[in-house]
């Protein structure tokens, strides 16, 4: 990596941690909640660790822009821009269900350079940088060896719900060796990064839930797609992530409904 690199990763991380500090104070705690529609909830503490991520990110590099879930863009005039998701998986957070991330990424462009993951329940802190593989806590991961559906434990996507959905979900329980629904897209796929999942898919999700989190699977040696196989597009809401060797075969039960 470059001495640049270097920096942006450090301020990454140190942002990445302070929010996650606050994060795993408040958990479990009453917190002011709203609702952006009937059922998304946004909280003080999304607002509260955006503010710290931002101020971290844009002292130590005010050349970068800067576009969080909650407060959106600073300004739109440069080639680098910090994408952020302050805490992925909010309704888990408002019932004190303990698994809860904090995202990072920097983005040229459609794709990202650099992405960070932290999981401050279990202090795990999940990094990618373009072409230089991905890590856990310093230690390189890698995506599972399976391949076969029969041993493929999974992760189906839940924030909508496609007619075909209901289907795929059946076959997949039918087919595979189990189903999991963590509720943080972005913890999902590092934990598919990381050979713990083999699969995720979803139909909508936003460019601060993948900005990060599928460069770590990528740089694990994972593969990620639109869902029927097609190139991904980091802004156009569909993903399938795979450990590669169930690409194929998981396109092809995507497109039987």
């Amino acid at each position: 990596m470059t001495r640049q690199t270097d920096a942006y990763l450090d301020s990454a991380m140190a942002a990445a941690r302070a929010a996650g500090a606050v994060i795993r104070q408040r958990l479990g705690q009453v917190v002011k909640t709203e609702f952006k529609s009937a059922t998304d909830p946004v909280t003080e503490v999304d607002r509260q660790c955006e503010l710290l991520i931002k101020k971290t990110l844009t002292t130590a590099h005010p050349e970068v822009d800067f576009w969080g879930e909650e407060f959106g863009h600073q300004h739109e005039s440069g080639p680098l821009t910090w994408l952020v998701d302050p805490l992925d998986g909010t309704k888990n957070f408002v019932h004190g269900y303990p698994y809860v991330a904090v995202s990072i990424a920097l983005v040229e462009g459609r794709r990202s350079k650099l992405g960070v993951v932290y999981d401050p329940i279990r202090d795990e802190m999940f990094h990618a940088v373009s072409d230089g593989g991905a890590f856990s806590n310093g230690k390189r991961i890698e995506v599972s060896r399976a391949a076969k559906l029969q041993e493929a434990l999974v992760v189906p996507g839940f924030t909508t719900v496609p007619e075909q959905q209901k289907e795929l979900i059946w076959k997949a329980a039918m087919t595979c060796q189990g189903i999991r629904r963590g509720g943080a897209a972005a913890l999902d796929i590092c934990q598919l990064a990381a050979g713990r999942l083999d699969a995720y898919w979803e139909w909508s999700l936003q460019p601060w839930d993948l900005a990060a989190a599928t460069l770590i699977v990528s740089e694990a040696q994972g593969t990620v797609s639109r869902l029927d196989g097609s190139e991904f597009d980091l802004f156009g809401g569909q993903i399938l992530a795979t450990n590669t060797s169930l690409h194929r075969q998981f396109v092809d039960l995507l497109g039987q409904s």
